[in-house]
């Protein structure tokens, strides 16, 4: 063996080596994304358990109807000024660090941590640090 075949060697260790750090980078970031993902459908089923129990309570004591219902959320929907079928909300202040979360985010850009009062979900949710 030359010392070409020694340098080409060398050279392709580190390519390997540095593909590898990108592979387990990517991986961590995959493991990442699927326990936000998995986060944000268990609020999303506990989202439909709480509006499905407050519909039908309201349903059954004030006898509100579905066109009803139909029409507040057409109303609600154009209060932050575009009918999309969100509602983009206010901004908050991270219980973390203190700084602004713009209404678009669900976690804090500064320290991460997951932005709660984002309406009436979070006000009768359990926190995910308590017991339900």
């Amino acid at each position: 063996m030359d010392i070409f075949d020694l340098l080409w060697d060398a050279g392709q260790g580190r390519r390997i080596g540095r593909s590898e750090d990108r592979i387990e980078s990517a991986t961590q970031t995959v493991d990442t994304l699927k326990r936000q993902i998995a986060d944000a459908l268990d609020r999303l089923d506990n989202a439909n358990l709480v509006t499905l129990a407050l519909w039908e309570l309201m349903a059954e004591r004030l006898g509100l109807t579905v066109e009803e219902l139909r029409t507040r959320v057409a109303d609600i929907d154009l209060r932050d000024g575009v009918h999309d079928g969100r509602y983009a909300g206010e901004a908050s202040t991270c219980t973390g660090c203190g700084r602004p979360i713009r209404p678009q985010r669900t976690r804090c850009m500064y320290c991460g941590l997951a932005r709660r009062g984002l309406g009436l979900i979070d006000a009768v949710s359990p926190r995910p640090d308590t017991d339900p």
